[in-house]
């Protein structure tokens, strides 16, 4: 099967071009790319009940069951949805242990603010957490994730990088109390412009990209007595504050500081030839 093209990094991915099954398969590789755990293809049987996408979410408390319904529509509707919604509930109804925490509607249509808050009322009147991940949406968590623009897509390798740049450069311009930080409290100590420098440093490490990648490095001995504390985010932008608020204040009984432990680690992680290392390992010294 032939890819469907790109040209242009101005414009949404041509979701559209993928035939339905392909389009649920992006979605198995973007759904473990994001972080989830042991993802499942279901929909690939044609029996799947709804579930077309099935994985774990990580929390502070355990493991969470969401279900990912993939919908390759050009346009679609809270009536359509909630039919889906319905299906987890029958489900549910017939075997307990397959009723999901959270849905997340993963589609190329635009999905209006109307459509949105019908569909989020109705998941919260039958106990569900949700999520959209619709057009502009998907288009930026996708093109993060360079292997997955290259598996679906026929682009070139200049643009798979401006791709990731120009996400990276967006997140970049979100100032910290977007993502919810307290202005002053997490972030106590460090200098405002240096808290910048970390910020974007943080960012271009591959390891937020993932909560399973992140928590791996806190198997590292001086950082496994902060891994199961370790919180968890939406978005590569909000794991970076929420990790900085965590580790901030933190010192290990030698006084040592855990968040610069925690840069030392990252940046050895990197080859000698990786700019990322002498970014992380400057920065260790300096917050120390």
């Amino acid at each position: 099967m032939t890819k469907p093209s790109i040209i242009s990094t101005n414009k949404p991915l041509p979701f559209g071009e993928l035939s339905p099954l392909e389009f649920e398969r992006m979605c198995l590789w973007l759904v473990e790319r994001e972080g989830y755990l042991r993802p499942q293809h279901l929909g690939e049987t044609g029996s799947e009940q709804g579930r077309d996408v099935v994985a774990y979410k990580p929390t502070d408390a355990g493991e969470e069951l969401w279900y990912f319904q993939c919908k390759r529509y050009k346009r679609i509707s809270a009536a359509t949805l909630k039919k889906e919604v319905d299906k987890y509930n029958e489900l549910a109804g017939a075997d307990p242990a397959k009723r999901p925490d959270g849905i997340v509607f993963v589609t190329n249509a635009a999905v209006s603010a109307r459509v949105r808050d019908d569909l989020a009322a109705y998941c919260r009147e039958h106990g569900y957490a949700y999520d959209f991940w619709a057009r502009t949406e998907l288009d930026m968590r996708v093109k993060k994730h360079p292997a997955v623009v290259q598996e679906f897509f026929d682009a070139s390798s200049e643009l798979l990088e401006r791709f990731v740049q120009e996400v990276k450069q967006h997140l970049e311009k979100s100032p910290p109390s977007a993502f919810g930080v307290s202005p002053g409290t997490p972030t106590r100590g460090i200098p405002q412009r240096l808290l910048a420098s970390l910020r974007r440093a943080l960012i271009d490490c591959d390891e937020f990209y993932s909560p399973r990648q992140l928590r791996s490095v806190f198997e590292a001995e001086e950082l496994r007595p902060w891994q199961d504390g370790l919180p968890f985010a939406d978005n590569v932008g909000e794991q970076v504050d929420v990790t900085i608020s965590y580790l901030v204040n933190k010192r290990r009984s030698n006084g040592e500081n855990v968040l610069t432990i925690l840069l030392r680690t990252l940046g050895e992680r990197y080859g000698p030839a990786d700019e990322r290392r002498n970014r992380l390992l400057a920065l260790a010294n300096q917050i120390e």
